[in-house]
């Protein structure tokens, strides 16, 4: 199946998706803007207005400290957050969660940092509130968006696990830099052992901005961040369509796998960035299992959270945890270099004029 073999690391070519193919798979499964959903997102919006200011939010709350995985709060270390949604998802996922985490600690981790990136209306913080299983940030209005870069940390059995959501990546037409530097100040003292990079599944092509993203990033942060980076698909605020992942669509999702893996590739990405896929459905629409799962696939059979965590798990031990490089940045970018030359140049116009 399409959305199996989509998971697996090797780039592979795929013939274009064309309009004809799409449309029809819209008239088949047509989404909607999830209302429901942005009901419920209306209801949770944060009153606090942010000012814009970068900063690293560490919650503290005596209940969620009073609270504990059972017969685990002695791993809780003092003074952090307790990660108590762990102890409220379906058991089998709790379960899964638990030996993923014993799988670091085996290795002497005791925590795992993983970085969010994409446009806006990716998913990007739902997804944060999804691995927590706790609504650790707040899902703003279809309008609004994520206005600084925030890191959330919960710690549970003496591992702890913190997400770094950002704004979207794109300003109308153009990349928004200014939110780009400031997510490349933000990681100045931190290590990043995943990257999540979100995008639509649902979307067809790769647009012009999105390759502009792409190239951005390589040029901000360096190209070494592709290596930690897994691709998640996601439908964003849409409803997830009837009979997705369906037979039927398994050339549309190669297409959009191997399109996406090729313009990273083509921003910058190095042929040692695999580029694994996750397939992430955040809706409250989504199928559930008899132990109350969210569940995609054509069987209804693929427990996505659980398979997302041990992709983050399986990136974090092979690959060595990202440090923003500022010098990178500094040789990347066109606009930075060769600035020594200016004042040389300035100073041989004003020979030339008095000459």
């Amino acid at each position: 199946m399409a959305y199996r073999n989509a998971q697996q690391a090797t780039i592979e070519e795929a013939g274009d998706y064309d309009d004809a193919d799409y449309e029809q798979y819209i008239e088949d499964d047509e989404y909607v803007e999830d209302e429901d959903d942005e009901d419920d997102d209306e209801s949770d919006e944060d009153d606090e207005e942010f000012d814009g200011q970068i900063e690293e939010v560490e919650e503290d709350s005596e209940e969620e400290e009073a609270q504990s995985l059972p017969n685990r709060a002695a791993g809780t270390q003092p003074g952090a957050t307790a990660w108590s949604g762990i102890a409220t998802l379906p058991e089998p996922t709790q379960r899964s969660f638990h030996e993923l985490l014993q799988q670091l600690k085996k290795d002497n981790r005791h925590n795992m940092t993983v970085l969010l990136l994409g446009k806006s209306m990716m998913g990007k913080t739902s997804t944060a509130n999804s691995l927590f299983n706790e609504s650790v940030a707040p899902i703003l209005s279809y309008q609004q968006e994520t206005m600084r870069p925030q890191m959330f940390k919960r710690t549970a059995a003496g591992f702890e696990l913190s997400v770094i959501d950002t704004p979207g990546l794109l300003e109308g037409d153009s990349v928004n830099t200014v939110t780009l530097n400031a997510i490349a100040q933000f990681l100045k003292d931190k290590q990043v052992d995943v990257v999540l990079y979100l995008d639509r599944l649902d979307f067809y092509r790769v647009e012009k901005t999105d390759k502009e993203i792409m190239t951005a990033i390589t040029n901000t942060l360096g190209p070494k961040l592709w290596r930690n980076t897994i691709i998640g698909l996601t439908h964003g605020k849409a409803i997830p369509p009837q009979g997705f992942f369906t037979d039927r669509q398994e050339d549309y999702v190669e297409s959009r796998v191997s399109t996406l893996r090729k313009a990273m590739h083509a921003a910058g990405a190095k042929k040692d960035a695999s580029l694994p896929i996750a397939f992430i459905e955040n809706s409250s629409h989504c199928a559930v299992n008899s132990a109350g799962e969210k569940v995609i696939g054509p069987n209804k059979d693929r427990r996505w959270l659980p398979e997302l965590m041990a992709q983050i798990v399986s990136v974090a031990q092979s690959v060595p945890a990202y440090k923003y490089d500022s010098s990178v940045s500094k040789k990347r970018n066109p606009n930075k270099r060769r600035r020594w030359l200016i004042p040389l140049l300035l100073v041989a116009q004003l020979a030339l004029k008095v000459s």
